[in-house]
């Protein structure tokens, strides 16, 4: 019980009092202060709730620690794991690399104090027999120039680029090293030694060295023999993307290989080559059907028009795959140009027609002669030998007045003709002087015959001298055929014929004052008479050996040349006496 005001806490005891009988006769009570009592039990209560407190937060700390413990427990034996399998890994690593690789620590003398025992493959030395300065092996190669400088900054606490070096194996061969190596710092960050790893790359180097050369040989291939060749080349990848371009074939297509190379082919096609060509759309389909289908070779002929700087041309397009190599899959395409070919084909195709032309023209001149001759025989002999027939008629029966003399005379007056006749019908067809006193006097003998029918003024200059008859009739020939064209067609009044011989070469000159004619639109065209005279001409002259040369403008005139090489033989004669 608390007394109020006072604070005071008693606890009461009260007995009951009976009487013999048992009867409850009075209470008997008694009172005892506890206050000091209670406030210990509430102290104590409070405390221990504290305590219980307390240890409800430590154990929950406790249990999270153990938690966190528990993590760093098993993080630690990943790591450790971890850590057993890189070293394992790592272990592997420098056991596999001991053909090319050995680690190494140096000193900031530059002294050796750890080798790696992969030394001993590399450098045939052991570790122990390395441990010197870094320079005692090396080499007097120009690319050891670097190395102390590398080294001393490195000790200086620079880091280097890794570098290569040249040392001597124990053999006394060489080995090429490619090095790289850092600065080893203490904990007052000064640098204590250098350490570095160092590669083998002899082979390597040896087989880049190699490759150099094939490259260049390579190079060499392409600058020096295929960009010079004369057929335009394509490559092409497995894409079909242009990997090279030579210089005939910039030329062919009036491309810049600059600007397709790396291109696709196809594109290129579209936007820059398509359009050079004769049949575009047959170009298109051959070569596209080839990178459709890239199985088998192609081969077909394309026209080049000409544009600009870009020369018409005549191509065959030649291509087939790539099956091996660096390209495999690819394409090669190569360009032969056959201008020249096509050329000489039209020309053959024109000098066959010219041929059979000048067969039927011939065999047409020759029925004509053969005419000619018949109806001169006709007209200018026949009829003089039929008066004569009718003369001698006369004499066999006279008749009164028959004058005798008269008729011989007639008689032998026809006679006479017809004997002029018969000689000059024979000069015309193959005149004896031409023969008996040579060339150069026929030719004088033709002269006078055009100058008395043609009333022309002809000059005349010769050496007089023989040829043998083959050449002479040919020659002989020859001059009347262009006689008779300038009189035909040069509507010229004046002609020079010269005739010189100098050693063993014969020189024969017509000349006239004509209309002249533009001789490289001639080219003995199929619809000039003239012209197959002149091609006939020349062909024989070829024949010969001889050389048949024009030199014509329109209206100043025409001089063509005959020129022939002679033989000393029986025919190369004198004159006869």
């Amino acid at each position: 019980m608390r007394f109020k005001d006072t604070g005071i806490l008693c606890e009461y005891k009260n007995i009951p009092l009976r009487d013999e009988k048992g009867n409850i006769i009075g209470v008997l009570g008694s009172a005892r202060d506890i206050t000091d009592r209670k406030r210990l039990e509430n102290e104590r209560q409070n405390v221990n709730k504290f305590l219980e407190q307390r240890v409800a937060r430590r154990t929950k700390e406790w249990s999270i620690a153990n938690e966190a413990l528990q993590i760093k427990i098993v993080q630690h034996t990943k790591a450790e794991e971890i850590l057993r399998k890189s070293e394992e890994k790592y272990n592997r690593l420098i056991e596999n690399l001991q053909d090319n690789y050995f680690l190494y620590t140096h000193d900031t003398e530059g002294v050796f104090t750890y080798l790696s025992p992969a030394l001993t493959n590399i450098l045939g030395y052991n570790s122990e027999e390395f441990l010197t300065h870094y320079s005692e092996y090396l080499t007097d190669s120009p690319i050891n120039s670097k190395v102390e400088k590398h080294t001393e900054l490195s000790i200086k606490g620079i880091k280097q680029p890794p570098y290569e070096l040249e040392i001597y194996h124990k053999d006394g061969s060489t080995r090429t090293l490619f090095v790289q190596e850092v600065p080893v710092f203490d904990n007052d960050h000064k640098v204590i030694a250098v350490e570095g790893i160092a590669e083998d790359i002899t082979k390597r180097k040896t087989t880049q060295e190699d490759l150099k050369e094939s490259e260049a040989t390579f190079r060499s291939l392409i600058d020096d023999v295929l960009d010079h060749s004369t057929v335009g080349i394509f490559i092409l990848d497995a894409n079909f993307q242009i990997i090279w371009v030579n210089k005939a074939l910039e030329q062919y297509f009036g491309l810049c290989r600059d600007e397709i190379i790396g291109k696709d082919k196809r594109q290129t096609i579209r936007e820059k080559i398509i359009y050079i060509f004769e049949d575009q759309k047959d170009f298109a389909k051959k070569v596209f059907a080839t990178y459709d289908n890239n199985t088998y070779a192609e081969k077909f002929e394309c026209h080049v028009l000409p544009e600009g700087q870009r020369k018409e041309r005549w191509l065959v397009h030649s291509s087939m795959p790539i099956k091996s190599g660096l390209y495999a899959g690819g394409r090669i395409e190569h360009y032969h140009d056959i201008t020249e070919r096509k050329h000489v084909e039209k020309e053959f195709l024109a000098y066959q027609m010219q041929l059979k032309h000048l067969s039927s023209t011939l065999s047409l001149t020759e029925e004509r002669e053969r005419r000619r001759i018949s109806e001169d025989l006709h007209d200018r002999i026949g009829q003089n030998l039929t008066v004569i027939k009718m003369k001698l008629e006369e004499l066999s029966e006279p008749q009164v007045d028959t004058d005798s003399r008269r008729v011989l005379d007639e008689t032998r007056e026809l006679l006479e003709n017809a004997i002029q006749e018969t000689r000059t019908l024979t000069f015309e067809i193959s005149p004896p002087l031409l023969y008996e006193l040579g060339f150069e006097p026929a030719v004088e003998w033709l002269i006078e015959q055009f100058r008395e029918r043609h009333n022309i003024q002809i000059e005349y200059d010769g050496d007089g001298r023989m040829l043998d008859d083959d050449v002479s009739f040919f020659l002989f020939k020859s001059v009347r055929e262009l006689l008779f064209n300038i009189i035909k067609h040069a509507k010229a009044d004046r002609i020079k014929v010269s005739v010189q011989r100098k050693k063993n070469v014969i020189r024969i000159s017509i000349e006239d004052n004509g209309v002249g004619f533009e001789f490289s639109k001639v080219q003995f065209s199929l619809d000039k008479l003239s012209g197959f005279g002149l091609f006939s001409i020349r062909e024989r002259m070829e024949h010969l050996g001889g050389h048949f040369d024009v030199d014509s403008k329109p209206d100043l005139g025409t001089r063509i040349t005959l020129s022939m090489s002679l033989k000393q033989q029986e025919g190369d004669r004198g004159a006869k006496r």
